[in-house]
């Protein structure tokens, strides 16, 4: 039996410390509610959709934002307007950080394109933001592979920001999420939390979100936002409304993985209804885009070229 993705979502995704404090910004556009490491994996499919993996370390994208479904974005502007602050502020470009909880401290969010073991198929225009985030290190390897202070098993949102979860290496007082910042020193931020406080609300999910984009912001650091996937047994409509108000009020990129997931057989979950499933995480194929971490990669990827397209060229979408 020949399995394909559903045609609405390949099609779709094919074309396509702190300072003073802040405040939102006037104009707010809406936004509707709605690994092995180590080998190399070859490319499969025809010669016209195969890419190759060699490193061309391109500082600057050579063509213009793409059109990414799932992926929306603010102005140019406004990211550059975030970019600029973190720059002078010492914040490095072509370094992103990780921040949440077991759906991204993994070894498949993401670490196969810092170790090469991927397959990008007919999405090969991403191997361009993959050289760029190559090019240096975020502390003790690549953005992809860096075992980030701000992210781990178990957390709510309210962890991140809790300087009793930080690591011993970590300043005193200094919380996980300041303690990243400080030392990575990220231009850009992939933000996934809510799973864990959905499991167990203490009701404190929204105002732990707002600090983490205002700490974000202050420091000029992007935060690129996510939807969460459709726990089973659990309701997260009422916190991907608050990921997504904020992604508005605040004129935010924010990933839809919720509802990129919603047609993948369990939505996209593993047998606990709670992460996401997997095969060959990085390699995009149309087998392996029937699992939720394969599409979150991929997603994020598109994410991280269109910020970067986004700042570097002055495109809106």
């Amino acid at each position: 039996m020949r399995i394909t993705v559903p045609a609405c979502l390949l099609l779709a995704v094919i074309l396509g410390s702190a300072c003073a404090p802040v405040t939102p910004p006037s104009a707010v556009p809406s936004i509707a509610p709605v690994l092995s490491p180590g080998r190399t994996l070859k490319p499969t499919g025809t010669p016209a959709a195969a890419i190759t993996l060699t490193r061309t370390r391109t500082p600057s994208p050579t063509v213009p934002v793409p059109e990414y479904p799932y992926i929306i974005l603010p102005g140019s502007d406004r990211l550059r307007e975030i970019f600029r602050k973190g720059e002078r502020g010492g914040m490095r470009n072509g370094v992103f950080s990780k921040v949440g909880d077991s759906i991204t401290a993994n070894g498949y969010f993401l670490v196969p394109f810092g170790t090469g073991d991927y397959a990008l198929g007919e999405y090969g225009y991403l191997q361009e933001v993959i050289d760029f985030y190559l090019r240096e290190d975020a502390y003790e390897g690549n953005s992809f592979v860096h075992d980030s202070f701000s992210a781990k098993t178990s957390w709510r949102a309210e962890d991140v920001l809790d300087p009793l979860k930080a690591r011993s290496s970590c300043e005193a007082g200094e919380s996980p999420l300041a303690c990243e910042f400080r030392v990575v020193r990220p231009a850009v931020a992939v933000i996934l939390l809510g799973t864990n406080d959905a499991m167990a609300p203490t009701g404190r999910f929204q105002e732990s979100m707002r600090r983490i984009v205002v700490h974000s912001l202050n420091r000029g650091t992007i935060p690129i936002l996510t939807t969460l996937p459709d726990l089973r047994d659990r309701d997260v409509g009422s916190y991907n409304t608050v990921i997504r108000n904020l992604a508005s009020q605040w004129e935010l990129p924010l990933i839809d993985l919720s509802s990129a997931l919603a047609s993948l057989p369990q939505k996209g979950l593993s047998p606990d209804g709670v992460h996401l499933s997997w095969l060959e995480p990085a390699v995009f194929e149309p087998r392996y885009l029937l699992h939720g971490m394969t599409v979150r990669n991929l997603l994020t990827l598109q994410a991280l070229d269109a910020v970067w397209r986004s700042i570097a060229t002055g495109g809106d979408k």
